[in-house]
């Protein structure tokens, strides 16, 4: 479909709320997002490992808010569908600054799917972003310098990044989003025992857009 016939059709972008529970996998986040005026999306993300002694140590609105700025990234994913011109978040609260931010983000990160889409972001009004909900706290703590999270994509620059970082002898934990055999493997290999594996569940009304023709392509996320 034309991206300026959805544009018309579906105005608005919403992302409603999220939620999250403790499970024995470890923290389980469920998003809540809405193209107005009839389609509606609730994806999930596990962390793994989890528990409510890290919750504890963070705090819950300090967790709320590292959440909230996931859906946001998160959101992408769905709002690209339909391009809509108004994104509206009742999540949480976004100060100018921060919405400032997130435009850069999409601008600036999401080229090749303007491009693939024949989409002209520069046209005045392209987008709006709006925030009304809840503000959250910042984690302010202070983070150990020798404790360092690694992603690992399965190819040869995460080997790499191990080896170097194991011989200063930093304290490692390996991150992986969906991990594919490759991806183990390192890990097994690495023989470094502290690990995240995160679960990251698309909501199965994205994948039936895509194959009725909305828009689809690449989004900034490595910003996850």
């Amino acid at each position: 479909m034309k991206a300026k016939i959805l544009r018309e059709k579906y105005p608005k972008f919403v992302y409603n709320s999220f939620d999250f529970k403790l499970k024995k996998e470890g923290l389980e986040i469920c998003f809540d997002f809405k193209i107005e005026p009839d389609i509606q999306f609730s994806p999930k993300v596990l962390i793994g490992g989890i528990n409510e002694k890290e919750v504890k140590r963070v705090g819950e609105r300090v967790l709320k808010n590292l959440i909230f700025n996931l859906g946001m990234i998160e959101a992408l994913s769905y709002w690209k569908a339909t391009c809509s011109p108004k994104i509206e978040i009742l999540a949480g609260d976004l100060n100018k600054e921060q919405i400032r931010w997130w435009r850069n983000l999409i601008f600036k990160g999401m080229g090749q799917f303007f491009f693939e889409n024949k989409i002209n972001f520069l046209e005045r009004n392209f987008l709006k972003i709006e925030s009304f909900g809840e503000k959250f706290e910042r984690f302010e703590g202070k983070l150990n310098e020798n404790k360092i999270l690694v992603p690992v994509g399965g190819g040869k620059d995460s080997i790499v990044t191990i080896e170097y970082l194991k011989k200063m002898k930093k304290d490692l934990i390996l991150f992986c989003l969906n991990p594919n055999e490759n991806q183990k493997k390192i890990i097994k290999i690495s023989e470094i025992k502290n690990k995240v594996f995160v679960k990251r569940e698309i909501d199965k009304k994205l994948l039936e857009l895509n194959q009725m023709g909305f828009l689809n392509g690449h989004t900034p996320f490595t910003a996850y």
